[in-house]
């Protein structure tokens, strides 16, 4: 007899194990402590936090330089018990050339490029330990499990289902085959990250995007390396522009310097470029060889590899962060400040305001539409809606062209933000207009140890599958065809992971999904929007620690 379905019923939900879930996490359980302080006869809500990985920040990375300001609002001792990195003591911004690097003088740099008073953190790192703080608040946190599909049930969030565990390669149950969970609830934290499984469903059900611009993306990978030596002062960090490159592609490399003997170093390029062959990984690995970067890394070791999307859409993107029965945090709202590189201290807001509404609401048994309106209604009156309206123009600046970009970004510091036109418009997807390949690039000289081959670089983010369908599907076999006879199959370069190879002795791509690391920028750059993503089993993937 099959194994039904198991129901969870909680007070409140919230989805994801990111900086935007655990801090809603953690400010429930300062409210649920605090009402328990003051009545002996009220109850504490029971909150339920689910995560797809393995363990509280087995699939987080980020840069990254926080601003601490969100945080210290959460837990005003954040400075002293949070594993934080370095606190930024040096910084520059240059512009490189296959051969220099030229630096901004600061004069020239607007107040969003300054990382004065921030930190370098390991985001795995401070999750996990954001996670002991929850759990000790008395939330629930239920790692490997992957959400798959929301709940909706009379036209109102309830709920979110849980995938299957113990499938085989073919879908059939093994001996230790699990359904999954239904888990209910009268209001939902969605925080998710980019482009999250729920989220993307929700959106589009109850039209939150209505009247707003489309949300855009860029696709980042980030090495962690150890270097047996530090000839530079301790919290130096470093973001680039330029090489290596190609002209139409917006984005850039950074350097981020961590406690010990790691450093942080990583590409953002915006998931628009014009080229069918580039391939994130490559640009990575030709950034650390620049002279200049390469001096900072001499004899190091790389010993974490991982890949992601960040939400660029920016203000006018942002879709209605409310619906009936839930709300929409961090980076599944979009909630990124593009030209500071920063959506952390966004994210942990986002996340306390929408606990105190979901709070309140469960206290008034009032989980009306309306009543979860509040929470929209509290960020656009903060300071982190003004911040997001300063820069509402600034990744569309950008996408006619770097030097174009760089002429309209000067001329919005002057205006507000505002520009010619207000909003500028956002032009949605990847643009590969030229058939075949460009002017190759020279070859790659691997040596193991900092300049790695994408297979061995992998193996860095520890990503580990149990024997289960694959969670990444084409959607028509056809398309990868033509795919390949004008572009030469682009998703074999532009895949971090190295997930889909293009057999030709069967004329199709083949995937191996389990070399994946989720960062699902498959579903961005396909020139045919022809691949698909889907969780996997809980708590398969990567297992990141230092990222």
């Amino acid at each position: 007899m099959a194994r039904a379905r198991e129901r969870l019923e909680a007070d409140i939900l919230i989805v994801g194990g990111g900086p935007a879930g655990l801090s809603a996490a953690i400010r429930l359980g300062q409210l649920g402590r605090d009402l328990a302080a003051r009545s002996r006869v009220s109850r504490e809500p029971f909150v339920v936090l689910v995560e797809k990985g393995r363990y509280v920040g087995a699939h987080l990375r980020s840069g990254a330089v926080i601003d601490p300001r969100a945080f210290r609002d959460l837990i005003p001792d954040f400075e002293q018990r949070a594993p934080l990195e370095q606190r930024v003591a040096e910084e520059e911004v240059l512009y490189l050339t296959p051969r220099r690097a030229l630096r901004f003088p600061a004069w020239a740099l607007p107040p969003e490029l300054r990382n004065e008073g921030n930190y370098v953190i390991s985001l795995s790192k401070v999750a996990r330990w954001m996670a002991e703080e929850a759990e000790r608040l008395g939330v629930t946190i239920l790692t490997e499990t992957s959400v798959v599909e929301p709940i909706i049930e009379g036209g109102r969030l309830v709920g979110v289902r849980t995938g299957p565990k113990g499938l085989d390669r073919n879908g059939q149950p093994r001996a230790n085959y699990d359904p999954g969970t239904d888990i209910y609830a009268p209001v939902t934290i969605l925080a998710e990250g980019a482009h999250g499984t729920v989220a993307r469903v929700v959106i589009r059900e109850f039209g939150l995007t209505e009247g707003r611009q489309p949300m855009i993306y860029s696709g980042a990978v980030k090495e962690v390396i150890e270097v047996p030596r530090k000839d530079y002062p301790s919290g130096k960090i470093f973001t680039t522009l330029g090489y290596p490159a190609r002209y139409g592609t917006f984005g850039g490399g950074f350097f981020y310097d961590m406690s010990g003997p790691y450093v942080a170093v990583g590409l953002v390029y915006s998931l628009d470029w014009t080229d069918p062959d580039l391939d994130l990984h490559d640009e990575l690995q030709r950034w650390k060889l620049h002279p200049y970067v390469h001096r900072h890394l001499q004899g190091g070791r790389v010993v974490q590899y991982g890949a992601c999307v960040i939400p660029e859409g920016g203000y006018y993107a942002i879709p209605r962060l409310y619906m009936p029965g839930g709300l929409l945090t961090g980076d599944s709202a979009g909630l990124v400040n593009v030209p500071r590189n920063k959506g952390i201290h966004l994210a942990v807001y986002s996340g306390m305001v929408a606990a105190e509404v979901a709070f309140a609401a469960w206290q008034a048994r009032d989980f009306s539409e309306e009543r979860l309106a509040e929470y929209e209604r509290r960020l656009r009156e903060s300071w982190a809606w003004e911040e997001l309206y300063r820069v509402r123009n600034f990744r569309q600046a950008f996408q006619d062209g770097f030097l174009l970009g760089l002429l309209r970004v000067g001329l919005y510091r002057w205006t507000g933000g505002r520009l010619f036109r207000d909003p500028l418009p956002i032009r949605v997807g990847h643009r590969l207009v030229q058939h075949g390949s460009r002017a190759p690039r020279p070859s790659l000289r691997f040596d193991d140890a900092l300049i790695l081959d994408k297979r061995t670089d992998i193996a860095r983010g520890a990503p580990k599958y149990d024997e289960q369908p694959s969670h990444l599907r084409i959607v028509d076999s056809g398309l990868c065809l033509e795919c390949q006879r004008l572009y030469d199959s682009p998703c074999t370069k532009f895949c971090p992971g190295d997930v889909f190879r293009w057999e030709p002795s069967e004329a199709r791509i083949i995937i191996s999904h389990e070399n994946c690391l989720h960062p699902k920028i498959c579903e961005f750059a396909c020139p045919y929007d022809n691949i698909r993503w889907s969780p996997p089993q809980g708590g398969d993937g990567p297992n990141y620690t230092l990222t």
